[in-house]
């Protein structure tokens, strides 16, 4: 490993600021990302966390939604789950539903259930329990990692509570032949992250139930869809055989992968036991694998301290030609670290403090129409700089990270995702419980939901003309 330095996270607080509450690569600028094969490829789909592979948040394809539409947006609809969702919404278009074309939107909940939504109307069309488990922290958990749905072959693969993935019928929810695939193997072991599927591999990122609840191996199996079963993996350590536990993958976009390769990016949590194995191999470290999941480069950013790995996911993206794709990345001591995507083997290339007070778990996004990075912040950096709210940075000639615009929201723990589509921004506050919709040229707040009566924490959906989200125990739909 080049280039390493580490720093200690304790996973259970990780878990604590998920549960309380995507960038294109490689191609001209501002150019849109490509959807990869293997996935959807209708336009009026939203697919996978963070709509395409590189995580980026940006939906080229919305028209209807703009600065000068978005300020009518009003609730719809809101669809009643068993208990808290804390995954994101996917949405597929047109699908053939007893032979008449519907939009539906997909999501899970707590209790296991995994429901299908008619987006007109809100009524559910059909639903599945996928199991749960039971953690020492936070008791009983279902289906947290958002799905990605694949529209050539008319399914949906979706990780249960009970650490086994499946592949489900869109029109009927049918579990189809052989399956599900059992992922995980020891009772602490749980997938928290997004799925992630390009050519046929199913990408299933590890994690545990908490970290105080027992044995756990974070790792990235990779599943063969044509034959439904396990045929690589990549361990953040070493694997069962070394007595060496840790390391999972948290974030909730999961793995992003590259648009020119193929290959994949992830972050990871710290191993234990923490004294002696917190940064081994590949915990608390960006690594880049190839699709067989061998590791092609890594990067230890130097860590220190306590509970300050990484509970993110890197996005991929390419804002200025001279720099070719890079990556942005947060880590849960308050940092961000941009890096080249094809050179991570040498360190990042900036890093920022943009809290003292750590806690920046989540996602970031890449708008390709104004080739800005926006995040939520919840804390106050030492300088006084960065203040909670909602954070842009561009990327200079030198290709290093500078401050934009700040936009002083008050938030105080994990915020949603933003995501991009036409000109608007949308982001919800997380403890102030409403999503916004900012204007990106001018900054100006067009729309807010009002109070949702809970944290909004994983991301929006922006498709023809609405916005979906899954927030506390409901999932809502605003419209024209």
């Amino acid at each position: 490993m080049t280039n390493v330095v580490r720093r200690r996270a304790t996973l259970a607080a990780c878990l604590a600021a998920l549960l309380l509450a995507g960038l294109p690569s490689a191609t001209a600028q501002g150019a849109t990302p490509r959807r990869v094969s293997g996935t959807s490829t209708l336009p009026g789909d939203w697919d996978m966390w963070g709509y395409d592979q590189q995580r980026t948040g940006f939906n080229p394809n919305e028209t209807v939604l703009g600065p000068a539409t978005a300020s009518g947006l009003h609730l719809l609809w809101q669809f009643p789950f068993a208990a808290k969702s804390d995954n994101a919404p996917v949405f597929a278009s047109g699908v053939d539903i007893e032979g008449t074309p519907t939009d539906v939107v997909y999501a899970g909940d707590r209790t296991g259930a995994f429901d299908a939504v008619n987006a007109a109307t809100g009524t559910v069309i059909w639903s599945v329990n996928l199991g749960t488990t039971t953690s020492v922290c936070f008791g009983r958990l279902g289906v947290t990692s958002t799905a990605v749905i694949d529209r050539s072959d008319n399914l949906i693969y979706v990780a249960g509570g009970d650490g086994a993935v499946y592949a489900l019928d869109l029109a009927t929810g049918q579990i189809q032949p052989g399956w599900p695939v059992q992922v995980t193997g020891f009772s602490n072991e749980y997938i928290w992250s997004a799925l992630a599927e390009e050519n046929g591999d199913l990408y299933v990122p590890v994690a545990s139930g908490c970290d105080r609840g027992g044995v756990y191996y974070g790792r990235i199996d990779r599943v063969n869809t044509s034959t439904a079963a396990i045929d690589a993996t990549f361990y953040v350590i070493d694997g069962p055989e070394t007595g060496v536990s840790g390391g999972g993958i948290w974030g909730w976009g999961g793995v992003s992968i590259d648009a020119a390769t193929g290959d994949l990016f992830e972050v990871s949590g710290n191993g234990y036991p923490d004294a002696e194995y917190e940064h081994d191999l590949f915990a608390e470290s960006l690594v880049r694998l190839s699709s067989d999941l061998t590791v092609d480069a890594s990067s230890y950013p130097g860590l220190t301290g306590s509970d300050v790995d990484f509970g993110s996911t890197p996005i991929e993206f390419t804002a200025r030609q001279a720099c070719g794709p890079q990556l942005f990345v947060m880590d849960k001591d308050g940092e961000v670290f941009l890096y080249y995507a094809d050179d991570i083997g040498n360190g990042p290339i900036d890093e920022v403090q943009v809290t003292a007070e750590g806690g920046l778990i989540g996602v970031a996004a890449y708008s390709p129409s104004d080739r800005r990075i926006y995040m939520g912040d919840s804390g106050v950096s030492a300088d006084g700089l960065y203040t909670p709210g909602l954070l842009s940075f561009r990327i200079r000639r030198d290709c290093t990270l500078r401050r934009t615009w700040h936009g002083a929201f008050p938030v105080t723990d994990l915020s949603t995702a933003p995501v991009t589509a036409n000109g608007v921004l949308y982001w919800g506050d997380g403890s102030g419980n409403r999503l916004f919709a900012i204007d990106l040229a001018s900054h100006r707040r067009l729309w807010n939901s009002g109070n949702l009566h809970a944290p909004p924490q994983t991301e929006p959906i922006v498709v023809d003309g609405h916005v979906y989200a899954s927030v506390g125990k409901n999932l809502y739909a605003f419209g024209l």
